[in-house]
């Protein structure tokens, strides 16, 4: 079996901080117009490689690793979103994507893609920013789950 690590992508390899409270201040309120203006591709300038966590990315594929990311991003972002990687030097073997109109909570649907990762790979372990998908996937799947900010 193929030994991988997961990476998340927004707050996790690229710091979108900025982007985010653009898009919150343009949002006026609207939790829908917020993540309209974030999802869209604008303001991406905004966006900051996090260059320790890319470094330990390269480590892991150094010693080969297969690299998967998996992104809250819907698929429409695709296009954008890998140019942003290759842009800030990001490898990786898999990249998932979130179904357009897929709204589940993140831990839910993160949890459903690592459970069908883990039958084709060795997860070695998972960087995530969010604590709620690192306390519900460590319980439920038990696999380490590390905050990349620690």
């Amino acid at each position: 079996m193929r030994r991988a690590v997961i990476f998340d992508i927004d707050n996790t390899l690229i710091d979108t901080q900025e982007r985010f409270s653009l898009c919150e201040k343009e949002a006026k309120g609207s939790k829908n117009a917020l993540w309209q203006c974030y999802f869209s591709g604008e303001h991406l300038e905004l966006d900051k490689p996090i260059s320790s966590m890319i470094r330990l990315l390269k480590a892991y594929k150094h010693y080969g690793y297969e690299i998967v990311l998996i992104t809250g991003r819907p698929l429409t972002t695709k296009e954008y979103t890998e140019k942003q990687l290759q842009e800030f030097g990001i490898e990786y073997d898999i990249i998932i994507y979130r179904e357009d109109g897929d709204y589940s909570f993140d831990f839910l649907y993160k949890a459903t893609v690592v459970e069908k990762l883990m039958t084709k790979y060795e997860i070695i372990r998972m960087y995530d920013d969010s604590d709620k998908v690192r306390k519900y996937l460590a319980a439920k799947l038990h696999i380490q789950v590390f905050d990349p900010k620690v």
